[in-house]
């Protein structure tokens, strides 16, 4: 049984720069970050050095920083910094700002991928989707984002980001969220399995997201409905959405198969809405969602 308390917080700021970082060659990205500080910390005490006093005095290889009294910095330097700049290290759940990136998780889970070199994200949109639901979720978390047509290939559309910014979006959801890059071929339990520790609300903004993206009626009768997973998920997988699921629904009402996730005609109803974002500076309070924060409308699927 999850927690109906709305208090509970993601991984502290550092854990989350962390995370960030490591998805640039591991515990590398991490290391070059505290070597860049370090050596910004000695320039700022010792302004008429240059980089061969700084490489002496901390042990430091001379080509790697010299470029750093130039105005380089490290990839995961420029990452954390993305992510400090758009509030992603601070904010919590109930947030605008992190309730969009639970919207982008969900949609990348249910129809979308993280590309394995650029670490872009890309949301697929079919005809029925709530598009204004994805826009409004890349605009939360600060970042622009275009759509692709996939009119002259035959593929489907995606909306990615457009702007600078993207990949580091991709790389915190992936790191800090646990979002698959790559392929979704058995995808890990972990993936959502950080939910379990979100707020009710939080659980119930994603779970619905999965659903209007995900689901389908089933053709034997008006109050069935399935939820797809996305890729050849695994036992584990299912069972981590279902208790996702579970948490906001009577788990009475759920029932798992090989690909999917089939709703009664109660869960039906509650998770085939289109969810909304709460406003820029809200205090959360979710029992259950109202106002601003109330489900838009059935999704029509």
């Amino acid at each position: 049984m999850l927690s109906d308390r709305n208090d509970q917080q993601l991984v502290s700021r550092t854990e989350r720069a962390r995370r960030v970082a490591e998805t640039y060659d591991g515990a590398s990205g991490w290391e070059r970050v505290g070597e860049y500080e370090r050596v910004m910390r000695w320039r700022a005490a010792h302004t008429e050095g240059g980089a061969y006093a700084a490489s002496r005095a901390l042990g430091l290889p001379r080509g790697r920083i010299r470029p750093w009294f130039d105005g380089a910095k490290p990839h995961a330097q420029r990452a954390i910094e993305t992510a400090a700049r758009h509030g992603w290290l601070d904010a919590e759940p109930g947030s605008r700002a992190v309730e969009g990136l639970v919207v982008l998780h969900a949609w990348l889970l249910a129809s979308g991928s993280i590309a394995s070199e650029t670490f872009v994200p890309s949301c697929v949109i079919g005809t029925d989707d709530p598009e204004g639901l994805l826009r409004a979720a890349f605009d939360a978390v600060g970042v622009p984002s275009r759509i692709v047509s996939g009119e002259s290939d035959g593929r489907t559309a995606e909306r990615r980001p457009s702007g600078s910014g993207g990949s580091h979006l991709g790389r915190f959801l992936a790191g800090v969220l646990g979002a698959p890059v790559g392929s979704k071929v058995g995808v890990s339990p972990a993936a959502v399995q950080w939910l379990e520790s979100a707020p009710r609300s939080t659980r119930i903004r994603w779970s619905q997201t999965y659903t209007v993206r995900r689901g389908r009626s089933l053709e034997a009768g008006p109050d069935g409905f399935a939820v797809r997973l996305g890729g050849r998920c695994d036992a584990a997988y299912r069972e981590a959405v279902l208790t996702v699921f579970g948490s906001v629904v009577d788990d009475a009402e759920l029932t798992a198969t090989a690909d999917a996730v089939l709703l009664g005609p109660k869960a039906a109803r509650r998770l085939r809405r289109v969810p909304t974002l709460p406003p820029q500076s809200a205090d959360w309070d979710e029992s259950p969602p109202s106002g601003n924060d109330q489900p838009s409308e059935p999704f029509a699927g």
